[in-house]
């Protein structure tokens, strides 16, 4: 039998791969982080600073190219 914390720390990594995922597509789609960011009704500085911290720096990078390779300050609202 599983603990709530365990279950719970299970559900959180299965959400976690899901967005992931769909940020993979976006990305190959041609999004930018500033498009994928908004389509989630988040900022890009939320989008990188959530993808960083779980790990996933190369998405990060890819979906900055995909804007031109530009990596455009935080504070510039798109």
């Amino acid at each position: 039998m599983t603990t709530w914390r365990e279950t719970n720390a299970r559900r959180r990594a299965e959400r976690v791969e899901d967005i992931v995922a769909h940020l993979r597509a976006q990305a190959a789609a041609g999004y930018s982080l500033f498009a994928a960011a908004r389509e989630r009704g988040q900022s890009a500085r939320t989008l990188r600073r959530w993808l960083n911290r779980h790990d996933h720096h190369d998405l990060v990078v890819r979906l900055e190219r995909n804007a031109g390779g530009v990596r455009v300050p935080w504070w510039v609202r798109r």
